[in-house]
């Protein structure tokens, strides 16, 4: 059984507890129902992020659980009153999530930019938007076609990579390598290793192609598997994880995060600026 997904039972209840009651009770349910299920040793802390109008009695919570006998850790946002649970409330019409909503307001992350990859904008912009991403990963792909359109005329946003390169996808690592070592010498292949169209040839093959698009084809080839870039894309993959993230895509904006690629929440996020 995956630690993050403890779902009890799906039920509306209407009574009203204090942040304290609602947060002891949920932390003791929890805990009864891992032991029951042969997880003694799971350490949780919960945070009650907001009490809800709708379901009278319902708060949203954020609840990191730490499960130290597997050494595994996950967070979870929830909707419970303590004694029963709630995935999410999705309003039919639209399909808005009011998880992904509350989540969204309330969750942000700092991430220092220092060492991330600007893709485009300026450094001095007064936004950012951080994409934590795999460039073989097909819902990065889909995630930067939808958003890069957006803001490729922006003056006011700054774009960051940070690289995740999933270990399924055998050509991620590469993919990032070449990334980079474009950058160094001012060329922004992004567009390009996001397409696909490099997915199928070999790693010499694509090292290849992309130093002929360069003015050094020598000095491209010499960057690629330099020190600093690999030491550099190992730093971005224990920087995600330090915050949490282990999955792609992720787009952060100014703080605020969306995962996974989701049109809306993108748009909410692209909203979320203000001049």
């Amino acid at each position: 059984m995956k630690i993050s997904k403890f779902i009890l039972v799906i039920i509306f209840a209407f009574y009203s507890l204090t942040f304290a009651d609602v947060k002891t009770e949920l932390i003791e349910n929890i805990k009864s129902n891992f032991q029951k299920r042969g997880l003694k040793d799971v350490k949780l802390n919960v945070t009650v992020l907001k009490k809800l109008d709708k379901p009278n009695g319902y708060y949203f919570l954020k609840v990191n659980i730490m499960d130290k006998k597997n050494n595994r850790e996950a967070t979870q946002y929830i909707i419970s009153d303590g004694k029963l649970l709630i995935p999410d409330i999705v309003e039919l019409k639209t399909g808005k999530s009011l998880i992904k909503e509350l989540t969204f307001n309330y969750d942000t992350v700092n991430i220092p930019i220092k060492n991330l990859t600007l893709i485009q904008g300026n450094k001095n912009a007064k936004h950012i938007i951080i994409k934590i991403s795999d460039f073989e990963c097909p819902f990065c792909r889909k995630a930067y076609e939808f958003l890069e359109p957006k803001i490729k005329d922006r003056k006011d946003i700054a774009f960051y990579m940070l690289h995740y390169p999933l270990p399924i996808h055998k050509k991620a690592v590469i993919f990032a390598k070449v990334f980079e070592a474009g950058i160094t010498m001012g060329y922004n292949f992004t567009s390009e290793l996001y397409s696909g169209k490099y997915d199928k040839k070999s790693e010499n093959e694509i090292i290849d192609e992309f130093a002929k698009k360069t003015n050094d084809p020598a000095k491209f080839k010499q960057l690629v598997n330099s020190k600093e870039i690999i030491d550099k894309i190992e730093y971005h993959k224990k920087l995600a994880e330090k915050y949490g993230f282990r999955a792609t895509p992720v787009l952060i904006f100014d703080g605020k995060k969306v995962e996974g690629f989701d049109p809306k929440m993108i748009e909410k996020g692209l909203k979320s600026f203000k001049n």
